[in-house]
């Protein structure tokens, strides 16, 4: 549309394919500590306070905010000029790894190894009765299947068991300005109008039993059961971050006003003051 593309990254990988990260974020961050250590050596016994911090940024601004840094940062996540290789093999080595499967081969090679057979022959007959060594007893209580047993075995990984709740799932790389991007956020712009409903609960109100300890007896309690009928609307449990309308515990960011569920946004629901990710 217009002749603009919309390219959504893939999560975790901004360090290497977004160009502010490369050329300008990266390099600030470096200038900015460098100017903090330079300011500690030349004050000591100083801290930095937040009115060093303005003179600080600002060296560091001012010598990361180039157009030369700004276009080798396109050039150097192949961007712009299209650069397929750019990245080497050796950049999807710590991806590779956690997709092999060592484990079999781990076993191959224990199962391998066999223990190997010692004896003791005397040298003399006229010599003195050996004398029992533990050596000989662990040699003899050890034996082949105890070798086969993998680490893994022993001391698993730990496995992460996920959380129950449905969170939105991670989004691969899309062109956001596509015809079939668009028609999926309109079908779910469509599905939460449409959610709007009306919930019957019904709600057990009983009176409190009342017990008269008399001669040892006791009067039986009498209880009124009233149904009742509330009408919600899902829309009001929208939450800004997983974008579902689930009913749980919500809280409001002071800026922007809108709400997050307390899970989502990692706080609880007796804090007072909350800033979103997107307003801080």
């Amino acid at each position: 549309m217009h002749g603009i593309v919309l390219l959504q990254l893939p999560g975790h990988t901004t360090n290497r394919l977004q160009p502010l990260d490369v050329s300008f974020f990266k390099p600030m961050e470096f200038y900015f500590s460098q100017g903090i250590e330079t300011f500690l050596r030349s004050n000591p016994g100083n801290t930095v306070t937040q009115y060093n911090m303005t003179g600080l940024l600002s060296d560091a601004y001012a010598k990361t905010a180039s157009i030369s840094n700004i276009m080798g940062g396109f050039k150097r996540t192949g961007i712009w000029p299209v650069g397929r290789t750019v990245f080497s093999d050796a950049d999807f080595i710590a991806a590779s790894a956690l997709l092999e499967n060592d484990s079999e081969t781990a076993r191959e090679d224990l199962g391998a190894i066999k223990p190997r057979e010692t004896t003791i022959e005397p040298e003399d007959e006229a010599t003195e009765r050996p004398v029992k060594s533990n050596s000989t007893e662990l040699n003899n209580n050890c034996n082949s299947t105890d070798l086969n047993t993998s680490i893994e075995e022993i001391y698993p990984l730990p496995e992460n068991k996920g959380n129950a709740k449905k969170r939105k799932l991670s989004q691969p790389a899309v062109i956001l300005s596509s015809t079939p991007y668009k028609d999926e956020l309109e079908s779910k712009r469509i599905q939460r109008q449409n959610s709007i409903k009306k919930v019957k609960k019904n709600l057990g109100l009983s009176s409190t039993s009342l017990f008269e300890a008399r001669d040892d007896q006791s009067s039986t309690s009498k209880s009124d059961v009233v149904n009742a009928q509330i009408e919600y609307d899902t829309t009001e449990w929208y939450c800004h971050i997983c974008e579902e309308n689930i009913i749980e515990d919500m809280v409001k960011c002071m800026k922007c006003e809108k709400w997050a569920h307390t899970s989502c946004a990692g706080t609880k629901k007796q804090i007072k003051k909350y800033v979103c990710e997107n307003c801080k």
